[in-house]
């Protein structure tokens, strides 16, 4: 199956623009985002002096326990340096409706922030996470863990308004300094049973890196895999490949009209590619479809 040269036409309607009050706004916005950026500074500087690991890790169990309404226990925490937080042993407990044991555990994460970099108008970070394990299961009831969890937050209530279709073209935004970090999760194992259908699903082996050397002049990058096995018999593993180009330009202003998306995986019995041009606003994909990989 392919499928190509689908083509959109946007609105190209424009309005008129008041200058002056353009200009305070931006100068405005500059110096929030210069007093915001000193202010990180100054806290991610001295934060490791005046608060102690075991407060700050006290912190931060209690403030997401009560963001997810629901227990979560860090076992080792400790500051590294000026920049770096080491956490080992991340636990969210699961309903005991369900399981006993975690829901989801981290093993170990790393966050850094570069502070040479900001001081030089650059943001630059690293969060490397390791050893990530889920647990979701499905009730004979019909019930998840996982709903009962999300059930816990409150819901707003306010009306949706109708919303005017967008236009890419009239679309701006600009991020006041360049970006580069990379996001790596690594050896994530996902297990779900379902007794509903006395059924079993394992995503083992899985990684996810995100990459963005430069949100300014560089590509971005996203990849995905795992191995994956059904009522432990081994399926034939996916994973996920996504490029975007040009997003932003080098004054950080977005850019979609530029951008380029480049897509490309594969999930047991089928893989798809997907090409996105916005400049000239087609899209071209294929899709090819397997079932014999998927019964092998």
């Amino acid at each position: 199956m392919k499928y190509s040269g689908v083509q959109f036409m946007p609105n190209t309607t424009t309005s008129g623009s008041k200058t002056g009050i353009i200009k305070k706004l931006l100068v405005l916005l500059g110096v929030v985002a210069f007093l915001i950026i000193s202010l990180l500074t100054g806290l991610v500087v001295f934060l490791p002096k005046i608060v102690s690991s075991a407060r700050f890790k006290g912190f931060l169990e209690s403030q997401a326990s009560s963001a997810i309404n629901r227990r979560v226990q860090i076992e080792y925490l400790k500051w590294e340096g000026t920049d770096e937080i080491i956490i080992k042993n991340m636990r969210l407990r699961d309903d005991p409706a369900f399981s006993n044991r975690p829901m989801l555990v981290a093993e170990r994460a790393r966050f850094q922030i570069f502070l040479g970099e900001i001081l030089r108008g650059r943001l630059h970070f690293d969060l490397m996470l390791d050893g990530i394990h889920g647990a979701l299961i499905r009730s004979r009831q019909g019930q998840t863990n996982m709903g009962m969890l999300l059930s816990g937050f409150e819901h707003s209530k306010a009306a949706k308004k109708e919303q005017a279709p967008i236009d890419l073209k009239k679309m701006s935004f600009t991020v006041p300094f360049d970006i580069q970090g990379r996001l790596h999760i690594n050896n994530i194992s996902i297990q779900v049973e379902d007794h509903m259908q006395a059924k079993q699903l394992a995503l083992q082996n899985a990684a996810v890196r995100f990459d963005m050397p430069s949100l300014y002049s560089e590509p971005i990058t996203l990849k995905a895999s795992t191995d994956i096995k059904i009522d432990d018999h081994k399926i034939p593993a996916a994973h996920l490949n996504i490029l975007i180009k040009n997003l932003f330009d080098p004054q950080g202003n977005l850019n979609i009209t530029d951008s380029y998306i480049d897509m490309q995986g594969a999930c047991p019995g089928a893989e798809f590619v997907l090409n996105s041009n916005m400049r000239k606003f087609k899209i071209n994909s294929r899709l090819e479809i397997d079932l014999l990989k998927f019964t092998k």
